[in-house]
C-alpha cells in the first residue's frame, strides 16, 4: 500500500505500517479533529517543517555546552585531584574555543528573537 501527504484514517492494522513508512521518508504523523460520532481519533500524514536557523543555532549550542561541560570535568580533575592528562593542554585550549564560539552562537540567537 502506498502512503502519501494527506492521507486521513484511523488507529487501524496499518497504523503501525504509515508510522514506519513516515519515519523512513521525514514525514509525520499528526492527529486532526474531525466530526466523528463513533468518538474515533483521526490522523494524517504531514510533511516536517525544516528546521529554522534559530533552531539550528540553538542545537549548536547545546551540543557545545554538553562538550564544554565534559571538558570541564577533566580539567578539574587535573587542578583539584592533581591527576595527569596527556591531553590536559589540548582540553584547556578546546575550552576556550568553545567558549568564543558559543559567543558568537548567542549573539546570532538574539537576532532571531
Amino acid at each position: 500500500m502506498e502512503y502519501k501527504v494527506g492521507d486521513i484514517f484511523t488507529v487501524d492494522d496499518e497504523y503501525s505500517k504509515r508510522a514506519q513508512f513516515c519515519n523512513e521518508n521525514n514525514l509525520m504523523i499528526v492527529e486532526i479533529t474531525k466530526e466523528a460520532d463513533s468518538g474515533e481519533r483521526w490522523f494524517t500524514i504531514r510533511e516536517v517543517p525544516p528546521p529554522n536557523k534559530r533552531d539550528l543555532l540553538c542545537q549548536e549550542i547545546y551540543k557545545l555546552k554538553v562538550e564544554l561541560e565534559k571538558a570541564k570535568e577533566d580539567i578539574e580533575q587535573v587542578e583539584l585531584f592533581g591527576m595527569t592528562r596527556s591531553d590536559y593542554d589540548i582540553k584547556k585550549t578546546r575550552c576556550a574555543e568553545i567558549v568564543l564560539k558559543l559567543r558568537e552562537l548567542e549573539k546570532e540567537v538574539k537576532q532571531y528573537e
